[in-house]
């Protein structure tokens, strides 16, 4: 046992040892960054991750405290729907896709040649507006499973779709009103 965890990154190590007792679930502010850092490094390799989330951005779906899996994603297979961890300047946060855009970008000033870039849009199931558009690089991983009292919950199966489809009409009534009660006022 000795070799294989000498043989270990220094933060799989941490997240492996720990990750049953949840020591390390308790992150302050200062340690966002190490925090995000250590998600990327474990899912960069290939490996996927398991810690819980803090917040209710995404609440029905995920809750404060629900320990969250995400196991590595590239772009291109990412679809309308999924759950999506990824990193920004304030650390990082594991949103629904709500719409995939297809931008073309140049190579380069003398190849004129384009190539289809992908941004994302984001939003919490809790929220009221989408986050701003998130690239490719900025994704980590995809959520594949939620884990609340002991009990494993798939985020892609029919109740969840079916909460998340309804706080997403609610959410747009919301936005409509207030359209029309500021065009009022």
């Amino acid at each position: 046992m000795t070799e294989s965890i000498a043989k270990r990154s220094s933060s799989e190590t941490l997240l492996k040892r720990s990750a049953p007792t949840a020591e390390w679930n308790t992150l302050r502010n200062d340690d966002t960054e190490v925090f995000a850092e250590m998600i990327e490094e474990v899912l960069n390799r290939g490996h996927s991750i398991r810690f819980r989330a803090p917040g209710d951005s995404m609440y029905p779906t995920i809750c404060n405290g629900d320990f969250i899996t995400v196991i590595p994603i590239k772009s291109p297979s990412i679809t309308n729907g999924d759950i999506i961890l990824y990193q920004h300047r304030s650390g990082v946060t594991a949103h629904r896709v709500i719409s995939i855009l297809k931008r073309s970008a140049l190579q380069g000033p003398q190849d004129r040649s384009s190539s289809e870039m992908l941004e994302f849009i984001l939003r919490g199931d809790a929220a009221i507006e989408s986050d701003a558009p998130v690239r490719s690089e900025q994704i980590l991983g995809k959520v594949i499973s939620i884990e609340r009292n002991g009990h494993r919950i798939d985020p892609y199966c029919l109740r969840i779709k079916l909460l998340f489809k309804t706080r997403r009409f609610v959410s747009f009534i919301k936005r409509q009103l207030r359209r029309l009660l500021s065009r009022s006022a």
